[in-house]
């Protein structure tokens, strides 16, 4: 939606004139830059109904009731030019906004803000995990293997109710220390705690990430500008603690968890975020060459490190007697910290010139390098086996199992010796420039033509002795896109003008690297085309056109409509589709009612397969097929197994909105929006069924699609205000919302396929979303305008 703003020429020119302090005129409107109305509103408001979705981030999700307090208070001393600003908004609820300035024009200045915002869950969830908020979470116990066995030993009988806070203050400070200099300082401390919905085991059991964060920011500025040079630099510093290092999960599945004489506990020990910090130096300025010519310039160097201990997790895993996630557990001798460092060097120039009356030309060149000094180090070390010919893999810890720890007494050794785990230093270098040239021809037409360069390089992990990449999907270390622009726009006349306009863009690349050697090239995972690194093709189309026929009517009209194709792979994005239809109206209807509206259309769509096996090669196994219970590795395999999807996502939104004056002391106004989206699954597969101990594979695609996913949000708001006096007014708002959605991702099918029903972990943890949801709030205010 576009928003409609009207000025006047004598406002901006009298705004102009206080700043230098000429003759002010003397109606109101013009008097608010000098002598601005201050304004108290106090009152209540009430919400009846169901609004988790909707009140995710303002805090009210239910029945509630608030003081409704908002405070905006300007006063300025004529007589030493200072001004004093204080404003709350929100003040008794959860995304509440608090600001104090103080300031004397042209010498100095202070303020200090505060805002908080809330971040709810909108799913009901009943665990029986213990801990939940802690870094200590409690399952039910080792050994169980179903979710009814480990829901018995831990019912799911507590309500949790996730959520995050965010707690934001900021400190600034500005000091003109000469006419043509000065110095802008801030601070920001921003505190985030709560806990959000998480997940641990390859058997999904519930976790809740612990929040207890810290982040603080450091900027100070100095700034210089005269008619033909002007410059800002300064340097900018942050850093981020984390009060948690790691979350213990205790118990759970057997599945999850190694159940032994040394693993009692059951423990699995889950990294969080680690304390970091970051240093940047930064100049940036312009330069004025001509009254036609100017050049601008960017550089800065930033120093990023993390070298946080990994001595508490460590120490507890060794401690415990656990493994880590995946078997993963540290050794003896292994690295304490990351020791991370990753420096980036930004530069940019640019150049905006009119060369002759009817020839713009603008140019910029971009160069950002980021080197990641981090030495690699091993960390830990896990052993694999597999206990069977179905292609389980396991983790053991130590050295190779002895027959006793496979059920079926055979461990099928894959490796001699352990597997290391070590970090991956990454660079990272771009270069991108712009080329853009505009000409005026005749009869009102402006022709633009432009060209963009953008170059990507990125480092990954190869192995140092034999020199082979390991990943997992293939990479390549260099992008190249080039893109053409050409628009052609006209001023048709006074009410009508528009522009339509052509993108092409090409990407490719260096050579690719398939993943965990060339010895593995027919491994399904290099048959992936990863979108960020895969060649493609866009076409891409826009008209804009504004249409004012009278001095009452405005109309703006804008279509998009653009198209990618990806470079053949077997596997992942091959080719997608966007559109867009957007119009804005505005109409005075009358000095009195002003009537605005919009629409809009737009159409996603992608094209994806996926693929897992090839018939060239009996190694490695197909992994859709290993993973139906009970098959082996060569039961129906011997076809290629092949999604194809057409993915599909429509969005349609509707506005209303009506203001204006019924009497001189009253004024009425309200709008009403709609929103449509609908998702859809079309995928055709060969992928085997498994049915009775028999894997049943389809000659050809067959329609195995998802549910649609249908998503609409109606929201109407009335409100009315009375002016009781010259300074008080009474305001009443009504506003009714609903939400409705039948996303089947926040719970799942019954086993008939009629109908959702609450999702269910492993532990027997459930979530439930309330998919029809609709409240109505309604409040009173007092408005009291003083100067």
């Amino acid at each position: 939606m576009n928003k409609h703003f009207t000025s006047r020429l004598t406002i901006i020119a009298a705004a102009l004139m206080t700043v230098y302090g000429q003759a002010q005129a003397e109606d109101d409107e013009v008097r608010q830059y000098s002598k601005p109305d201050s304004s108290i509103s106090i009152g209540v408001g009430g919400t009846q109904g169901d609004r988790e979705q909707m009140g995710k981030y303002d805090g009210v999700t239910g029945d509630d009731t608030h003081a409704l307090v908002d405070v905006d208070i300007r006063k300025r001393d004529d007589t030493t030019g200072t001004w004093l600003k204080f404003s709350t908004h929100n003040l008794d609820y959860e995304n509440r906004e608090l600001k104090a300035e103080y300031e004397q024009q042209g010498n100095w200045g202070v303020s200090l803000e505060y805002n908080q915002t809330p971040s709810r869950n909108p799913n009901a969830i009943k665990t029986g995990v213990w801990g939940v908020g802690s870094n200590t979470l409690t399952y039910g116990g080792i050994g169980t293997t179903t979710a009814t066995a480990q829901a018995a030993l831990n019912p799911a009988t507590g309500d949790v109710h996730l959520s995050t806070r965010r707690d934001t203050t900021t400190l600034s400070i500005v000091k003109h220390l000469m006419p043509n200099l000065s110095f802008n300082f801030s601070f920001k401390n921003e505190d985030k705690t709560g806990s959000r919905a998480w997940g641990r085991g390859v058997n999904p059991e519930f976790a809740a990430e612990p929040i207890n964060w810290n982040i603080r920011q450091i900027d100070g500025i100095l700034n210089y500008a005269d008619k033909v040079l002007q410059l800002s630099g300064g340097f900018s510093g942050s850093w981020f603690s984390n009060a948690n290092s790691f979350v213990d999960t205790i118990g759970g599945s057997q599945l999850n968890q190694t159940a032994s004489t040394t693993n009692a506990a059951g423990h699995t020990f889950i990294s969080l975020p680690l304390d970091n910090q970051a240093y940047q130096l930064f100049l940036d300025g312009g330069y004025n060459f001509s009254k036609t010519t100017r050049g601008t310039f960017k550089a800065s160097y930033t120093h990023g490190t993390q070298n946080a201990s990994l001595s508490p997790i460590t120490n507890a895993l060794l401690n415990s007697g656990a493994r880590g996630t995946n078997g993963f557990i540290p050794f003896s001798g292994a690295q304490e910290g990351l020791d991370g460092e990753v420096n980036t060097k930004l530069m940019e120039i640019g150049l905006s010139a009119r060369p002759i009356s009817k020839l713009s030309l603008v140019a910029n060149l971009r160069y950002q390098d980021r080197e990641d000094k981090t030495p690699m180090r091993a960390f830990g070390r896990y052993w694999t086996y597999r206990c069977s010919t179905t292609g389980t893999t396991t983790y053991y810890l130590g050295s190779l199992p002895t027959s006793a720890n496979c059920a079926s007494g055979t461990a099928n050794t894959i490796s001699a010796s352990p597997t290391e785990i070590d970090n991956n230093p990454r660079d990272f270098k771009n270069l991108a420039g712009k080329l853009e040239a505009t000409y005026q021809l005749p009869e009102g037409y402006n022709l633009t033509a432009g060209y963009n360069y953008d170059k990507r390089e990125r480092g990954f992990e190869i192995d140092p002795t034999a020199g082979e990449y390991l990943g997992v999907v293939k990479m390549r270390g260099k992008t190249e896109e080039d893109t053409w622009r050409l628009q052609l726009s006209k001023a048709v006349s006074e009410t009508v003008s528009g522009s339509i306009s052509y993108l092409h863009s090409k990407r490719d690349g260096s050579t690719w690297h398939v993943a965990e050697g060339a010895a593995d090239a027919d491994h399904p995972i290099n048959f992936v085309n990863p979108a960020p690194y895969a060649d493609r093709k866009r076409n891409q189309w826009r008209v804009m056109l504004d249409w004012a026929p009278t001095d009452a009517l405005s109309l703006q009209l804008n279509m998009e409509h653009a198209k990618d194709e990806y470079g053949a792979g077997k596997s992942g994005l091959h080719d997608g589709k966007t559109q867009l239809v957007s119009l804005d109206g505005f109409y005075n209807i009358s000095p009195d009612w002003q009537l605005n509206g919009w629409l809009s259309h737009d159409t996603n769509e992608s094209h994806t397969i996926g693929y897992t096996y090839d018939t060239r090669t009996t190694t490695p196994i197909n992994w859709a097929c290993t993973s139906a219970p009970g098959a082996t590795i060569s039961a129906g395999c011997t076809t290629d197994l092949i999604w194809d999807a057409n993915l599909k996502d429509v969005g349609n939104s509707i506005g209303l909105g009506l203001k204006g004056n019924a009497t001189a002391k009253l004024k009425l106004g309200g709008n009403v929006q709609w929103t449509r989206n609908k998702s859809e699954y079309p995928i055709a597969s060969n992928v085997p069924t498994y049915y009775s101990g028999t894997l049943a594979v389809p000659t050809s695609l067959s329609k195995q699609g998802l549910p649609d996913i249908t998503t609409t949000l109606t929201r109407l708001a009335l409100y009315g205000e009375y002016a009781l006096d010259k300074n008080s007014d009474i305001r009443v708002d009504l506003v009714h919302e609903r939400w409705k959605s039948d996303d089947w991702t926040f719970m799942e099918w019954n086993a008939a396929g009629t109908s959702l029903v609450p999702f269910t972990y492993m532990d027997g943890t459930t979530v439930t979303a309330n998919q029809d949801q609709s409240a109505t709030f309604l409040g009173v205010r007092y408005i009291y305008k003083f100067q």
